[in-house]
């Protein structure tokens, strides 16, 4: 696992600081049979989320989807379904940079 220091966007933010990013990320919706929602705490600032996270350089989106599952829940994801593709504007990162 990666430390943001040492991601594809942690070595980006060295070099352009606080300047706005287009960043590509994923987010996973895990289901149980009970229609319960998988969260998973970060270990940064303790709140709870879908795992998620951005895209690594030469890295698909599915294959993203797959790394963010494992390291954040140690779930193996078998297959996934697109749900939706979203633009956030004015979004700030846990880390406090704005995308």
């Amino acid at each position: 696992m990666l430390s943001f220091e040492d991601s594809c966007i942690g070595r980006i933010r060295k070099l352009v600081g606080d300047e706005i990013l287009i960043v590509v990320a994923t987010r996973a919706v895990i289901c149980d049979p009970q229609d319960r929602i998988l969260l998973v705490r970060r270990s940064d600032n303790g709140k709870w989320v879908m795992p998620s996270g951005a895209l690594e350089l030469k890295e698909n989106i599915y294959d993203c989807l797959k790394r963010e599952v494992w390291e954040e829940s140690g779930l193996q994801v078998i297959s996934a379904t697109p749900m939706g593709i979203y633009a956030f504007h004015n979004a700030v990162s846990a880390y406090g940079h704005s995308y």
